[in-house]
């Protein structure tokens, strides 16, 4: 679905982004398949394999987690109706995972459809433990293909890899692989067979092993001057980088990484072919490209060699914390999300379970149980294919399931009951129906009757509407509202922070405002800032102030007009004034360093760089700009660590300028909410204030207005209020 310009993105389904320009690539003939090599064709580890593998001590089982609500993406006709299709189509029961079967395909390579994997005459693991179990039949069920010949218009099978032939014929397109080693079949593929320009990426392997690392391939040589079985060739050029790929730019062991997002920076829609062998880092890569539909739409496939159980050391510290139930289930839900996005072309499961003997190798079940498994197979580590959905044309039909899975760092989103209901106990009316008696329990303003017009701390109380006000009900829209008002809800006590401090949008936790050798940075005037000035007259921090819109004649802090370092004391108690030194820029935030219809934007990053640790307050009033901003934020611990407190006005459902009105999806925003609380812990928000204020059956008497983007169970619109956070670490 292509967003139009400069349009509030209040329709768009939870978890998906516009994807403006996405092709379907029309017919074509089938390719042969060639006889490939066997096992892993590129990047493969010693000690991998079909067999069992061993694991560490095992946990306590835990609940099995509730599954994420499934949403289709509006990315096509095809794509719209595929939660339908997937339920006519039916999901396979878990116990027919291993089955009597027939193979489509006999090289020794990747293949597509469904893998053939009978069941062992005797079980072959030692223990099977059942969350472990249960994970390998996620895994299964996710890494499944669907997808026909028909499809494809042709299957090109080789080592590790199954391309869907209509994603292979565009030009102008380029293959990034990720792990390299001595050889890399994938890349020579891409480059002697597709014909594509290539980037190898690869930081560990010695280049006096590796001919391409070390650029001694031959390189540019021209079609057909390649051997197919011959040494190392590129007919078409490749450059070769001495870099590893990981969730943060950084050195680990003098090792340089960089991340994804970085590299598909400069591409267009569908224009990157990506390979990622990385040895288990690739789990945090693939949760950040997971939070950019932008990004994964300008991937035309998908191929990797996943590894459930390794921890190597291109893990983030969060993923580097998590005990070893928790990092599986994560990355198990990784595998589910992609395919909001992408379908399975293939898989190596099948050849795998073709050279694993369990009846010779596991003889009386005394194979150790491995980290994930279906009764009679590791899942541990395999390859697998993907190609992206727009890509399939309008005769797709949908037989993959979809699963939209929330963030890794966010709470999980419960499943919905056959007869959903309020909390309240109140049946949701069903899809066209309005509701006919409130959803949401009642509430009393604990400040009455002296509430003040601030911000306040705590739970806020949310009344809802006595009748329904809109001409709308959209149960996603209230699910969303329903997430938004629990990751906003004030869970700092009053102890915690040594007294609050209210006033205007803020709540300041009184214990983190003691720092003064410290930074304000204020993103958004207008006329006046009070948040700057509070900073500068109250706490005594020094601001910078940054606003690309507001004019400077109307606004005297912009002008530099204001009163400026007057000293502590010196300023009154109204009117614009600082008494410690302010500067201002004409500059506007934004998730990357551009000038936009006259306007320029910088990256937060940028100005957060050789900061120390929690030495910087932060508010952001950026009319939309903040989604991408604080995506880009979470990604980076070192940034997240160097603030102190975070001050927001956030607006669910608007594109923005520095976004080129592309704008994320509303799931997406609800969830960098979530994940905000990974670090930080809710101070207050100016919900409860806005909500006394609210008189739906003044204004929209006879259900006559329009449904908000988001609102709670009880019709409360939330798209836009003020919230105040306080990094962890000072609590």
């Amino acid at each position: 679905m292509a967003l139009s310009e400069g349009v509030m993105l209040n329709t768009e389904m939870p978890g998906v982004a516009g994807a403006a320009g996405l092709e379907a690539s029309g017919p074509g003939v089938a390719i042969a398949q060639r006889p490939a090599t066997g096992g892993s064709g590129h990047g493969s580890s010693g000690g991998s394999g079909p067999g069992a593998m061993g694991s560490p001590a095992v946990p306590d089982p835990a609940p099995a987690p509730a599954q994420a609500l499934a949403l289709a993406p509006a990315l096509g006709a095809d794509a719209a109706a595929a939660g339908t299709s997937a339920q006519k189509a039916g999901i396979e029961e878990e116990e027919d995972i291993e089955r009597p079967c027939t193979k489509a395909y006999h090289s020794k390579s990747s293949r597509p459809g469904r893998p053939c994997v009978p069941a062992a005459l005797t079980p072959p693991f030692r223990e099977d433990t059942p969350w472990r179990s249960a994970l390998g039949r996620r895994i299964f069920r996710a890494v499944t293909g669907h997808l026909t010949k028909e499809d494809c218009d042709g299957f090109e099978l080789h080592g590790d890899s199954t391309w869907c032939m209509r994603a292979m014929r565009a030009t102008d397109v380029l293959g990034l692989s990720y792990g390299i080693e001595e050889r890399d079949l994938w890349s020579e593929k891409m480059s002697n067979y597709f014909h594509m320009p290539t980037r190898l990426y690869d930081c560990f392997i010695p280049p006096r092993l590796s001919p391409p690392i070390r650029g001694s391939a031959p390189n540019g040589t021209g079609d057909g001057s390649c051997s197919p079985n011959g040494p190392h060739c590129y007919e078409t050029r490749y450059e070769a980088y001495r870099i590893c790929l990981g969730p943060e730019a950084k050195k680990i062991n003098g090792r340089r990484y960089e991340t994804l997002l970085s590299h598909l920076a400069d591409r267009g829609p569908l224009s990157t072919h990506v390979k990622i062998d990385v040895e288990g880092t690739e789990w945090p890569v693939l949760e950040s490209l997971l939070e950019s539909g932008w990004d994964q739409d300008k991937i035309r496939t998908l191929e990797m060699e996943v590894h459930f159980s390794f921890a190597p050391e291109g893990l983030n510290h969060e993923w580097k914390a998590l005990s070893e139930q928790e990092r599986l289930e994560r990355a198990v839900t990784v595998m589910e999300r992609l395919l909001q996005r992408f379908v399975v072309t293939g898989s190596t499961i099948e050849v795998y379970r073709e050279d694993w003997h369990p009846e010779k190798e596991c003889p009386d079940s005394n194979c150790p149980e491995p980290p994930v498994h279906i009764p009679s197979l590791q899942l541990n580590q395999f390859a697998v294919s993907y190609v992206h959905r727009n890509l399939l044309g309008p005769g797709f039909v949908e037989r993959q399931p979809l699963a939209a899975a929330p963030a890794t760092s966010a709470p999980a989103v419960p499943a919905v009951p056959d007869v959903p209901k309020a909390p309240n106990g109140v049946a949701l009316p069903a899809p066209g129906e309005l509701p006919t008696q409130p959803l949401a329990p009642d509430c009393e303003f604990e400040c009455l009757p002296n509430c003040g017009g601030s911000a306040r701390p705590g739970k806020p109380c949310i009344r809802p509407a006595k009748i329904w006000p809109y001409k709308t009900y959209t149960h996603w829209r209230s699910e969303l509202g329903e997430r938004i008002l629990k990751a906003v809800e004030g869970t700092v006590s009053e102890e915690e922070c040594g007294g609050f401090h209210l006033v205007g949008d803020h709540v300041f936790c009184k214990k983190a405002m003691q720092r003064q050798d410290a930074l304000a940075l204020s993103y958004g005037i207008e006329e006046g800032d009070l948040w700057s000035e509070m900073m500068s007259n109250i706490w005594h921090v020094p601001p910078r102030l940054y606003d690309c819109f507001q004019d400077p004649r109307t606004s005297p802090p912009m002008s530099g007009k204001a009163p400026n370092a007057t000293g502590r004391g010196n300023c009154p108690r109204d009117g614009h004034c600082y008494e410690m030194p302010y500067q201002v820029f004409r500059v506007c935030l934004g998730p990357r360093k551009a000038t936009l219809n006259g306007h320029k934007y910088e990256p937060l990053e940028e100005h957060l760089a050789g900061r120390g640790p929690l030495s910087t307050y932060l508010k952001i009033d950026v009319e939309g700009s903040e989604w991408r901003v604080l995506e880009q934020f979470l990604s980076s611990e070192a940034n997240i660590a160097r603030v102190r407190t975070l001050d927001m006005e956030v607006h669910f459902g608007y594109g923005a300028e520095s976004d080129e009105n592309k704008g994320i999806g509303v799931q997406r925003q609800v969830q960098v909410m979530e994940r905000l609380l990974v670090h930080f812990k809710c101070s207050g928000t100016t919900l409860e204030n806005y909500n006394m204020g609210w008189r739906p059956w003044e204004n929209c008497p006879e259900q006559q207005c329009d449904e908000p983007a988001v609102h709670t169970l009880g019709g409360y619109g939330i798209g836009q209020f003020a919230v105040s956070y306080v990094n962890r670490k000072l609590l």
